[in-house]
């Protein structure tokens, strides 16, 4: 009797073992599981955005569904744009890259290219070496694509992404030029920024219009840039400039360069924006009245001017000008303030 209730005691030990064997091993599977699905879809969303980079031509857009767990981040880094820092230990240096959350340091896997990294950070309190941990990196080292930059209408210092709770987000991207840009609607456009990119798009083509009509006048109005954006004429690329942001936010390409009557200090670039200026320099309390002027430089950018610097030192990077173009011989120019050579341009009828 005694040895059968022993038997059955094992029995049943061996049974809730088992049991308890068999579940600990499918909680291990399903959690092995659910961590290569995880990584397989992660993987192939990076992989299938690496493959759209290469092959989007200039002017096309494209979209995809990216996959991209919480706690993840897809960042770009860029050897150029993003060294900001060293490192605090003595002898070991390594660059940062500025995201739009804080720093996130450059993996080894980049080397000295612009590439784009998929890092898991899920498991950090913080970002900033996110990437330094068994990252999935892509330097672009082709010939076609060792060029690109990227930006990122939701973030000023580079592309960046951190994954949302269900993992899953449509990615818009755009390539102008050897510009990749990343964006978070069709439109490419930051939402803060619609009003103005529109207003933009309407100049660009007044511009253009301009640039191959015969007629010397140019309907071309600034009026649109108020007081907060600037815009940069730098060969054939017309850019607009966010003043206060200091940054880039929409380009065009033109058929020709613009010049500036009667000055070489503008071979370079052309920086145009609005200006407040007194009336009356060095008189406490004066009005001011709103300048267009053109500077060769954004540094030179100043939003107000209330002393009589401007007829001294100012005048050597700045100037007042007319803020449509005029045409004169088949060239656009930008004219001093006052200046109106369509009065005497054959063409103006044309």
């Amino acid at each position: 009797m005694i040895n059968k209730r022993g038997d059955g005691n094992e029995s049943f030990s061996w049974i809730i073992g088992t049991i308890a064997g068999v579940m600990l091993t499918s909680i291990i599977l399903t959690v092995g599981i659910q961590w290569y699905a995880t990584t397989q879809k992660t993987e192939d969303s990076f992989d299938s955005l690496t493959a759209k980079i290469e092959e989007l031509k200039d002017g096309e857009k494209t979209f995809m569904a990216y996959y991209l767990p919480d706690g993840y981040l897809l960042v770009s880094f860029s050897g150029q744009d993003f060294i900001t820092g060293v490192s605090e230990i003595p002898g070991q240096s390594y660059v940062t890259g500025q995201s739009c959350a804080g720093t996130v340091q450059i993996p080894d896997a980049c080397g000295s290219e612009d590439c784009i990294c998929v890092c898991d950070g899920s498991y950090k309190t913080i970002y900033e070496n996110a990437c330094l941990d068994k990252p999935i990196c892509y330097p672009f080292t082709s010939k076609a694509t060792k060029e690109y930059s990227f930006t990122d209408t939701e973030c000023s210092t580079g592309f960046y992404r951190e994954g949302p709770n269900n993992g899953v987000f449509t990615l818009f991207l755009q390539r102008q030029g050897n510009e990749i840009k990343f964006c978070s609607n069709e439109e490419c456009v930051n939402e803060n920024y619609k009003e103005i990119v529109a207003s933009f798009e309407d100049y660009k083509e007044k511009y253009k219009s301009c640039a191959t009509s015969n007629s010397c006048i140019c309907t071309a109005d600034p009026s649109f840039l108020g007081i907060s954006y600037a815009l940069v004429f730098s060969g054939k690329e017309v850019k607009l400039w966010d003043i206060g942001n200091a940054k880039y936010i929409d380009t065009f390409e033109t058929e020709s360069n613009i010049e500036v009557q009667g000055s070489e200090a503008f071979s370079e670039q052309i920086i145009l924006y609005s200006m407040s200026i007194a009336d009356a320099p060095n008189v406490v309390g004066t009005s001011a009245t709103q300048q267009w002027i053109i500077s060769p430089s954004i540094a030179d950018i100043q939003t107000s001017a209330y002393d009589s610097s401007f007829d001294d030192t100012f005048t050597k990077t700045h100037m007042k000008i007319e803020g449509s173009p005029q045409k004169e011989n088949n060239i656009l120019y930008f004219v001093s303030e006052g200046t109106d050579i369509c009065k005497t341009n054959t063409n103006l009828l044309a």
